[in-house]
């Protein structure tokens, strides 16, 4: 399939998608237009390779299911950032599972008080090694 093709089919989709309920988090997450264009660009506006958007439009059907059922999370970050010129603390949870055979990360984010949203979905990653992470698990991990 093309690329303008599968681009707009997942735009079509993501457009369509209402909050979801997080057992996990407790909440509700959105799915605002900013993330939309993190699966498109990098940081800096810089645009991303078409295949690896590909990928992420392929996998963004499962985020819903992850964020569903995910009742361990397996990434948390805190972050002290300047976002519109104003110092925020900036929240990240990322929930890992394997579908129908591929292993994805679905990072939530959240900025100082605001929602928590969706903010990206990951296939094939590599887990950062040096980052500040804390596992946690819910009481039934544990």
């Amino acid at each position: 399939m093309k690329y303008e093709t599968r681009k707009q089919e997942a735009r079509n989709y993501y457009s369509a998608l209402k909050s979801v309920y997080c057992p996990y988090l407790k909440d509700k997450i959105s799915f605002p237009l900013q993330s939309w264009y993190h699966i498109l660009y990098k940081r800096g506006h810089i645009q991303r390779d078409k295949d690896q958007q590909m990928v992420r439009f392929r996998y963004l059907r499962s985020v819903e299911e992850i964020l569903r059922y995910s009742g361990t999370l397996q990434e948390y970050e805190a972050r002290q950032t300047l976002i519109r010129h104003n110092d925020k603390v900036v929240l990240f949870w990322g929930f890992i599972a394997i579908i129908r055979g591929k292993k994805l990360k679905v990072v939530i984010r959240q900025v100082g008080m605001g929602k928590k949203h969706f903010y990206s979905v990951i296939p094939n990653f590599v887990t950062r090694k040096f980052a500040d992470l804390e596992l946690k698990k819910t009481p039934v991990d544990r």
